[in-house]
């Protein structure tokens, strides 16, 4: 029977991630505040009529022109997907023959190589600086040896926190071969967008989501921002009715109210530096991050340490090292963290 799948999905390892809903869940970059009592007014309101019987919007008008309005583009510059992750398969889908290759650096998000690997794509890894820190010569080496259909660079990337300074994704937009993709993820914790650029180089394509700095994970809902041209090519392999209607309800609300996030956002910024310094007085080596998480090399099994108090972190090997991939939560949250690891470093120093 495994032999009817197709050989690029018997080799793949599935993306896995545990569900977890006790204790404190540092594990997977959510925003773990409490969600607005002004949206779930909202939402409860609206649920009053729901138009839950009919197909929603295939073309997520309302939300494309909230997020427009956020970036001062035509609605025709945004292509909505459930997760940023559909928007990277869309654009794997759309762009890539068989054979044709990827630029990623690494380690950085999975789900480029993965969405790749199933696209019939070729994936080109070129490693971050042993500080993890992004090395663009290195990069420029990659582009200009392999001409990729499509270059990610993760910015803040995920799982380092590292960031590339907008200097230098410019030089990489120069060169021109494939569309430059920059996912701006956790852009929200830091400054300098690749949206300043897309008018300029329109093989640039910068992608968002609500699942991180908004704290509208549960709803999956992430978008891409290029030129129209792009955006009406990408949008030809997106699947019909893909954003539910409560998604793009909640996403709406949430991009035409986004000031109210805006306090949150310093809060875990505060929190993540607070909690930078702490873990280093623990002897970690904590990495400069621009992002709600910290990436941290440490010689205690912190995961272990943590999850007896039910707090949850990720844990991740590369280059045949442990690292700790530790998401910022509620400043109460984090003053918890650091009492239980203060109790289990402390009797193993």
């Amino acid at each position: 029977m495994e032999q009817l799948f197709r050989k690029s999905v018997r080799e793949m390892v599935p993306y896995h991630a545990p569900y977890i809903i006790e204790g404190i869940k540092l594990d997977a970059n959510e925003n773990t505040y409490p969600v607005l009592e002004a949206l779930r007014a909202h939402m409860s309101e609206w649920a009053q009529t729901m138009p839950i019987n009919y197909y929603p919007d295939t073309d997520s008008t309302k939300l494309r022109e909230a997020i427009g309005k956020l970036y001062d583009v035509e609605a025709d510059w945004v292509l909505c997907g459930v997760g940023s992750d559909q928007v990277i398969d869309c654009l794997m889908r759309s762009t890539l023959e068989v054979g044709e290759c990827i630029v990623v650096p690494t380690p950085s998000f999975s789900m480029y190589k993965l969405s790749a690997n199933v696209n019939h794509g070729e994936v080109i890894e070129v490693p971050l600086n042993e500080d993890f820190s992004y090395n663009v010569e290195t990069l420029e080496e990659a582009i200009l040896a392999h001409k990729p259909k499509l270059t990610f660079i993760c910015n803040p990337n995920n799982p380092t926190g590292s960031k590339m300074a907008l200097e230098a994704i410019k030089r990489l937009a120069k060169l021109e071969i494939g569309f430059l993709v920059i996912d701006e993820a956790y852009m929200e914790f830091t400054e300098e967008s690749g949206i300043q650029l897309l008018k300029d180089y329109p093989q640039v394509i910068v992608l968002r989501t609500f699942s991180k700095a908004y704290g509208l994970a549960g709803s999956r809902v992430g978008y891409a921002l290029a030129a129209p041209e792009v955006i009406q090519m990408i949008g030809k392999v997106k699947p019909p009715y893909n954003l539910n209607c409560f998604s793009e309800e909640i996403a709406t609300w949430v991009a035409n109210h986004h000031g109210h996030i805006m306090p949150l956002i310093k809060s875990i910024v505060e929190s993540r530096e607070d909690f930078k310094s702490y873990l280093e007085s623990l002897g970690c080596t904590v990495y400069p991050s621009a992002t709600n998480f910290l990436w941290v090399d440490s010689k205690w099994p912190l995961d272990d340490y943590l999850r007896e108090a039910s707090i949850y972190v990720k844990r991740f090997q590369y280059n045949g090292k442990r690292y700790y991939r530790i998401s910022i939560g509620t400043k109460e949250q984090m003053e918890q963290v650091k009492r239980d690891l203060k109790s289990k470093v402390k009797g193993e120093m």
